[in-house]
């Protein structure tokens, strides 16, 4: 008989302990934070560019915005469809030699500005065309994360990756922009001719 009480205790409680983890009594869904969806950014295909007798690689689903030829360089906007906060911006400078030393000098300066103190990562590379590259990443920088630099003779090419996002945005759910972008700026620097 003992053994059949203990069962009778056991199962009592079981249940009890089943009701008290139930629901609450209330069959209303509880609402999930918000979340913003998915930025989906192109696959990494190429088509070549063609700027004064420069070459290189861009992303095929980018778009070149503008160009405009001075005589001293030309100024490319490049923007991926679909992504509104997002343009590349680059600029060929053309002028002796020396002076694009100089002008490189001056663009370093202004990419360590445009990191705000914030923590980065520097590649530096040789193009398949002889071209001296550079690119700078910050992951915390928020409105120039990615920018770029490059030179061969009397050329220099250097550009930026621009957000426009509202300053409190947090760096990470911007990523995918940064790094799809950033992958097209180094793949553009690779293929430099």
């Amino acid at each position: 008989m003992r053994p059949a009480w203990k069962a009778a205790v056991l199962m009592t409680m079981a249940t009890i302990l089943a009701t008290a983890c139930g629901s609450r009594g209330d069959d209303r869904a509880i609402p999930r934070p918000e979340a913003y969806p998915r930025i989906s950014m192109p696959d990494s295909s190429y088509t070549l560019l063609d700027v004064r007798g420069t070459k290189f690689e861009i992303n095929s689903a980018a778009t070149v915005d503008s160009a405009s030829t001075g005589t001293s360089g030309s100024w490319i906007t490049l923007f991926y469809p679909g992504v509104d906060c997002a343009d590349i911006y680059l600029t060929l400078s053309i002028s002796t030699p020396d002076s694009i030393l100089s002008m490189m000098d001056n663009r370093r300066q202004r990419m360590s500005l445009n990191l705000s103190g914030s923590k980065a990562i520097l590649t530096e590379l040789t193009s398949a065309g002889g071209w001296e590259a550079e690119m700078i990443t910050g992951s915390e920088a928020l409105s120039t994360p990615v920018q770029i630099l490059a030179r061969k003779d009397d050329r220099m090419l250097s550009g930026t990756l621009y957000l426009r996002v509202p300053p409190a945005t947090d760096p990470d759910s911007v990523r995918p922009i940064t790094d799809a972008a950033g992958r097209d700026m180094l793949t553009l620097l690779k293929s430099l001719r």
